[in-house]
């Protein structure tokens, strides 16, 4: 008799925490790549994310946001709150967090992060631009540039 075991790999999971188009192409994306969806966002309808497979839209203190082994981060808010969810982001394990903001706005939320006691070694872990840089100009682009991160962290690429 032989036996073949196959290793059990956890589907992954993307939380994206914001809307709008580049949310919206990298829940797409995502779910083509084999990656669960959820959106965290007071905004986010079925219609705008129609491959995700949880909405949340009543989590203003970001209390619901469960970031595991396996849950990739992308906020895209681009608002007063996004220190918030990065820093629920960072207590978690995930393998990814990313951050899409231009770079005056990655500088306050991360001067944030340090005022309230995070570490380098912890603000490392955010990736901000978000993305490979391929130089990528539209909503398309960026959120392709995205999951291209995620997948090679994923599977041990170089990028």
């Amino acid at each position: 008799m032989e036996v073949y075991v196959e290793s059990y790999m956890p589907r992954p999971e993307l939380l994206i925490v914001g809307h709008g188009r580049i949310a919206e192409v990298l829940a797409e994306l995502a779910h083509t790549v084999h990656f669960s969806v959820t959106v965290n966002d007071s905004l986010a309808t079925r219609e705008s994310f129609p491959m995700a497979e949880r909405l949340v839209t009543s989590d203003l203190d970001f209390s619901q946001m469960v970031v595991g082994p396996f849950t990739y981060v992308v906020v895209v808010t681009q608002h007063k709150g996004d220190q918030f969810s990065i820093k629920k982001a960072l207590a978690g394990k995930g393998p990814y967090i990313g951050l899409v903001a231009s770079t005056k706005r990655a500088r306050l939320v991360f001067e944030y992060l340090r005022d309230e006691g995070l570490v380098e070694d912890d603000l490392k872990r955010v990736h901000s631009p978000a993305g490979l840089d391929f130089s990528g100009k539209t909503p398309e682009e960026i959120a392709l540039s995205i999951i291209s991160e995620m997948v090679s962290i994923r599977r041990g690429g170089t990028g």
